[in-house]
């Protein structure tokens, strides 16, 4: 199934907004970086970014980042069949 043209537009601000190379996985999946430079949420926190049911998720250092994996694979179970976006 292909993109909506402006979720995949949306997808490449959000993905060049984390800091580092963070790219949406296929559909359902989440893919969590470590990023301290993040520009997707304030210094210090988790970002976390849903398109296109799949998402990318930013975490400023190390230790939170094994949480913040907990954290999406929950948010994965419990809302992929209930993600919609345009095109998706």
């Amino acid at each position: 199934m292909s993109i909506h043209p402006l979720v995949a537009r949306a997808r490449r601000l959000w993905e060049d907004l984390a800091g580092v190379p963070a790219l949406f996985p296929p559909r359902g999946g989440v893919n969590v970086v470590v990023s301290p430079e993040s520009g997707m949420c304030l210094a210090a926190w988790v970002g976390l970014v849903a398109l296109g049911r799949s998402a990318i998720a930013t975490a400023p250092a190390t230790a939170p980042w094994r949480s913040s994996e907990t954290h999406c694979a929950d948010f994965r179970r419990r809302t992929s069949e209930r993600l919609e976006c345009a095109g998706a």
